[in-house]
């Protein structure tokens, strides 16, 4: 039998977390439905900390007040809102922006 030396980290963790016992997580699924269940134990009593952010990313802790379980939800700039427009003349190609079709 494998001792598990030969898979990689990633997949080494996952194993030892089926192995080790409870719980069996779907990533996935926790995303598809907008991170609102545990995804250890399927729970709704799920808490997070405030979101931190750097300059490339944003995560959260997150726990579950059912199981214990704790981990990091990652976000990832998907879409932008303006909320205002500044009047800044710069000329947005100087910049590297395309300018937009009617301005």
């Amino acid at each position: 039998m494998s001792n598990g030396q030969d898979r990689p980290d990633a997949a080494r963790v996952a194993a030892r977390i089926v192995e080790a016992g409870k719980y069996r997580i779907d990533e996935k699924k926790y995303i598809r439905a907008g991170g609102t269940k545990c995804p250890f134990c399927g729970s709704d009593e799920i808490e997070g900390s405030s979101v931190e952010v750097d300059s490339s990313s944003a995560w959260q802790e997150v726990g579950c007040n059912n199981c214990d379980s704790e981990w990091n939800d990652i976000y990832k700039l998907d879409d932008i809102e303006v909320t205002q427009e500044g009047n800044d003349p710069v000329d947005p190609a100087e910049k590297g922006y395309p300018m937009a079709e009617g301005k």
